[in-house]
């Protein structure tokens, strides 16, 4: 597909009575359509093909107590009951980004961090002192800031 998301295929159907057209793009889902009605020759057909996120994305800040920002820690995502886990580690700005599929659709998951020096203290934006417990959803972000003290 194009830039915008538009697609040409063309195909001879002129012996088909009936056609699937299928669509995969990387970080969604598969979509498809069956077309009962096939253009004949010299025509055209125009079919919407809808696909949606597969990826949730969860991102926000390391701070220290003082609010300052903590670069180079280890922030681990998990999800329950699989034993699957993503890490990115904090840029110099203390943000982190990870980007998590989610094949089967919505789960929870929960965050640590692992600073270079200093403990976990839990979430910021949740107020916990703890790992927030998060909702998943493909196509969503979700901002969670971490709290580590020195």
């Amino acid at each position: 597909s194009e830039s915008d998301g538009y697609f040409s295929v063309k195909v001879d159907a002129s012996s088909a009575s009936i056609g699937l057209l299928v669509v995969e793009a990387e970080g969604y889902t598969r979509g498809g359509v069956v077309l009962t009605e096939l253009p004949g020759p010299g025509r055209t057909l125009t079919q919407a093909v809808m696909v949606y996120e597969q990826n949730a994305v969860v991102e926000g800040r390391v701070l220290d107590q003082n609010g300052q920002a903590v670069s180079g820690a280890r922030v681990e995502l998990a999800l329950e009951g699989s034993g699957q886990v993503r890490a990115a580690v904090t840029d110099a700005s203390g943000r982190y980004r990870i980007e998590q599929p989610l094949p089967a659709g919505a789960t929870w998951a929960w965050l640590r961090v692992k600073p270079e020096s200093g403990t976990f203290a839990g979430s910021v934006t949740h107020g916990m002192d703890m790992a927030p417990i998060i909702r998943l959803t493909p196509g969503d972000t979700v901002a969670t800031d971490l709290l580590v003290r020195r």
